[in-house]
């Protein structure tokens, strides 16, 4: 719609607001009311709160389509949304168009103000607007995420009434908002009625029923699905066999699968790095790397290229194996051909160098990882720190730390807790309480069980001062020690004749009075 003419808004846009029944289920407040106003007539007033509304330039003297979108966009308020949307269509030769009821829509429908979304939708429909059916798709999502399936399909039949014919794609999103809601009752009612919809269907919408059949673990109506896209002359085509795969991979039942595979071969159907990768990920989950590595070599005899996805799921087999040399090879192959490992690749391989013991070749892969333009993460580090400490190496810790500082990957509490730990099990108390210190300087408290290891450790080997110490900087976060813990506490203070004084204070720090 074009709006050629350029009219000022004047008292015309500002006249208060009127009603807008149609748009019922959000009332006008007078704190509303007065907000709108003063946003728009009196923009000069520093003393105004606009700090949950989009201001205007202050040059405007007419709101476009584009205005309107941006300002309901931005805008956190939804009153002062419809404020908005309600106002613009007071300008002399504005009329709303789809775009600026689709913004207001979809803001309404992710609020689940879904009584106000009708409303609207009737203003459109009496208003004749021009709809696309990405409203509709996006309403049917919004619908059946707030637990109304039926509302989904209530929509789907009622692009027609806005001139908008569903199509397969439509009927593709709605079909799988049923999968996902278990409502294959819904999804049948609709494919009995694609007759009456003028819609044919493709694999796609076939695929959809397998999906739903092997998710419900029910694999002979998926197997009667490709039987019956066969009979109404719909070849099934990667996407069917490999959903059919994946869903039977998933409960243990490989030779099945494989059975699957062979089929699809026979029908002269070139599988995917997809399908691959699910037998791949089968054998894996069901413990036989060798068996998955056997897939692998027949899907490079065959000349597909494997992906990122399949080196990594290999590799990922092979570290639970603990088998991380035949892993690291691996990356070396992933590398050579051009695919380039992410964070988790990374991680995963540098998890099992860590578990067989081999620090110093997980510190070489994180060197490697950067070099790659890979950037380790906070899952990398702690790792990492988990492995050097099982090994007592608390000094490369302490520079793996710093390193993680320099790089701008914080230390997070659990890289502190992890460190704190094995300091106490190990008896390194002086390291233990200077790590304490960083922990509750930054706001981290330690597990309840090393708080209390940490105390009892500490009496036990004489340094009580560090003890009642650390059991104050405690106590003031809200620890309280186990029994255990006070009984040695109050043991070794009354070993050196202090115990008036110990226990007046303890019982300050129970009573939360210290």
């Amino acid at each position: 719609m074009g709006l050629s003419a350029k009219c000022p808004l004047g008292g015309l846009f500002f006249r208060g607001l009127s009603s807008t029944p149609w748009i019922s289920p959000l009332q006008f407040t007078p704190g509303a009311k007065a907000s709108l106003n003063s946003q728009f007539s009196d923009r000069r007033r520093p003393e105004n709160d606009l700090q949950t509304t989009p201001k205007l330039p202050k040059t405007i003297k007419y709101l476009s389509h584009s205005d309107v979108v941006h300002l309901i966009t931005e805008e956190l308020d939804l009153q002062k949304s419809l404020d908005i949307f309600n106002n613009a269509a007071k300008q002399q030769g504005f009329y709303h168009n789809f775009t600026t009821y689709n913004v207001l829509i979809n803001k309404l429908g992710r609020a689940k103000k879904f009584h106000a979304v009708e409303s609207v939708l009737k203003q459109m429909s009496i208003l004749g607007c021009r709809c696309h059916e990405s409203l509709f798709t996006n309403l049917m999502k919004l619908y059946c995420r707030a637990g109304m399936p039926e509302k989904s399909k209530e929509i789907f039949y009622r692009m027609r009434l806005f001139n908008c014919k569903p199509s397969l794609r439509d009927l593709s999103t709605l079909l799988n908002l049923f999968v996902e809601a278990g409502r294959l009752d819904l999804a049948e009612e609709v494919f009995a009625d694609l007759r009456n919809l003028r819609l044919v269907p493709n694999a796609c919408i076939f695929n959809i029923f397998i999906k739903f059949h092997c998710k419900a673990r029910n694999f002979e109506k998926g197997f009667e699905i490709l039987e019956k896209m066969d009979r109404v002359q719909c070849a099934p085509n990667v996407i069917s066999y490999s959903t059919l795969m994946d869903g039977l991979c998933r409960v243990g039942k490989l030779k099945e699968a494989v059975g699957v595979f062979e089929e699809m071969l026979t029908k002269g159907i070139v599988p995917d790095a997809l399908a691959y990768n699910v037998l791949i990920n089968g054998f894996c989950d069901a413990g036989n790397v060798n068996g998955a590595m056997k897939i692998f070599d027949v899907m490079k005899e065959n000349r597909c290229k494997p992906n990122n996805v399949n080196f990594s799921s290999i590799m990922n087999g092979l570290c639970k194996e603990g088998r991380a040399h035949e892993a690291s090879e691996l990356l070396g192959e992933m590398l050579a051909t051009g695919c380039r490992p992410d964070a988790v690749t990374y991680t995963t391989l540098i998890n099992c160098f860590c578990k067989e013991g081999r620090t110093e070749e997980a510190r070489r892969m994180i060197v490697e990882m950067k070099a790659a333009g890979c950037v380790p993460d906070i899952i990398t580090y702690n790792i990492l720190i988990g492995g050097l400490c099982r090994e007592c190496k608390f000094e490369e810790v302490f520079g793996v730390l710093d390193e993680m500082s320099r790089s701008g990957c914080v230390p997070n509490r659990a890289s502190y807790r992890i460190l704190l730990n094995f300091l106490c099990k190990e008896g390194e108390f002086k390291k233990a309480l200077a790590i304490l210190d960083q922990m509750l300087k930054r706001g981290y408290i330690p597990h309840f069980e090393t708080s209390n290891a940490l105390l009892v450790g500490l009496t036990k080997a004489g340094k009580m001062p560090d003890a009642t110490k650390t059991l104050y900087g405690l106590a003031d976060r809200g620890f309280a020690p186990a029994e255990g813990t006070w009984n040695c506490l109050i043991t070794s203070v009354c070993k050196e004749r202090k115990l008036s004084k110990a226990i007046e204070r303890f019982q300050r720090i129970l009573e939360g009075e210290d």
